[in-house]
């Protein structure tokens, strides 16, 4: 009982910091996506 509930929660915490980490990922890519997208105004304006 108590090993299964020890697996289970290994992977609930391995789906929480695989999906946090993307989250962080798709954040941060945003991030410098916009950064990119303003650096290629600039010179427009």
């Amino acid at each position: 009982m108590y090993r299964g509930k020890t697996k289970y929660l290994e992977c609930l915490t391995s789906i929480i910091v695989v999906s946090l980490s993307n989250f962080f990922l798709i954040q941060l890519k945003a991030i410098k996506f916009e950064h990119s997208d303003i650096a290629n105004m600039l010179p427009h304006a």
